[in-house]
């Protein structure tokens, strides 16, 4: 579905290409045989790469189909509710420029874009309409969708970067005094340098182990075999299997209960089973902020839950902090307690979104 988009490019291409012909003749038949070339290439290369489309053709269609709907917000799961409230295009603009490219470069890459679109549409630029006919069309679909992973940008990148370039290519050409030169050069190195630091910063995350094994192991040496500990559903059941000084190690040796916080109705009911599983809990492991994250950020929705995180991070429910596991820039890690009650700018003004910031953290109370 990602290169879907691409047919519009292998179209303008052919179309471009049987130009070069001055018989009418002669460019419908090299166009036909140019697209019969292309989509038999593309055909083959899909089926080789992906043999269960064909072999199993109504499961993976089935299956697209589901995750399809998914992403467009027509199936509530649990897993997308963080993106309750995000503004379309401009979140995906946002979080592709802090976390995708880095600041600097990020910037550049989507004034580069807009560049182009300017571009195209005052002087009809085949290289911009070319870049523009696929880059366009995806961000056009992929920036409306209900689910706004990251990822779902990496198709992106390269081409935003090429217009990044373009747009430093262009305004070299257009400055002409010597001032205008040396701010362009400096913007250049500012783009270079901010780029590799946040390439070195962003790699030393995984310079040390995840967090979710350095607790792990920190569970298995400090909490007796026997002990019950409450974890949160929809996320991973800490600790994990582990071989802890030549002895392996597995969750099956802790009564575990899991909270059953994104379960609706929110309330009395749940609010019930929440507090007697926590009073049969010798340790409460949040693994991530996968649940605090987009619960606090819809109080509207889940008002046991808001308030469970409230009491919990305010410590009132009796749970003292046990241990914190994170790894990474410390500022890539905000307290839990700083979500309660915020909403940033990149949110519908009724609704709530929190913005999470990728990093793997580990908290225990």
């Amino acid at each position: 579905m990602t290169a879907a988009p691409l047919i519009v490019v292998v179209v303008a291409v052919g179309h471009q290409w049987s130009a070069f012909s001055t018989q009418p003749a002669t460019r419908r038949a090299g166009a036909v045989r140019y697209l019969v070339t292309i989509f038999a290439a593309a055909a083959g290369a899909f089926f080789i790469a992906q043999p269960y489309a064909l072999i199993d053709w109504r499961t993976f269609w089935a299956q697209t189909i589901g995750e399809s709907q998914i992403a467009w917000g027509r199936v509530d799961v649990p897993f997308t509710r963080q993106y309750a409230g995000a503004l379309p295009y401009l979140y995906q603009i946002w979080q592709t420029t802090l976390w995708g490219l880095g600041l600097p470069l990020g910037l550049a890459a989507w004034a580069g874009l807009a560049a182009a679109l300017v571009r195209w549409l005052r002087r009809g630029a085949w290289p911009a309409a070319l870049l523009l006919a696929w880059a366009g069309l995806y961000l056009a679909v992929a920036g409306a969708l209900y689910a706004k992973y990251l990822r779902y940008m990496l198709p992106l990148i390269p081409v935003l970067c090429l217009l990044a370039a373009r747009l430093y290519y262009d305004l070299r050409q257009r400055l002409h005094t010597a001032t205008g030169q040396r701010l362009l050069a400096a913007g250049r190195w500012v783009v270079v340098i901010a780029s590799f630091f946040y390439a070195v910063v962003f790699a030393t995350i995984y310079a040390s182990p995840h967090s979710w094994l350095t607790a792990s192991e920190w569970i298995y040496r400090h909490i007796p075999a026997g002990s019950t500990l409450a974890v949160e559903q929809w996320d991973t059941a800490l600790p994990l299997p582990l071989d802890v000084d030549g002895r392996p190690r597995r969750i099956e040796e802790y009564s575990v209960r899991a909270l059953p916080l994104y379960s609706e109705p929110d309330g009395e009911a749940k609010w019930a089973t929440i507090a007697g599983d926590l009073a049969a809990s010798d340790y409460l492991i949040v693994a991530s902020r996968r649940l605090y994250g987009s619960i606090l950020c819809l109080p509207e929705r889940y008002p046991v839950g808001s308030r469970y995180y409230e009491l919990l991070f305010g410590g009132e429910l009796g749970f003292e902090l046990a241990g914190e596991f994170t790894r990474g820039p410390a500022w890539l890690k905000p307290a839990p307690a700083a979500f309660v009650g915020r909403c940033p700018w990149l949110c519908h003004p009724r609704r709530k979104l929190c913005r999470l910031r990728p990093s793997a953290d580990a908290h225990l109370s």
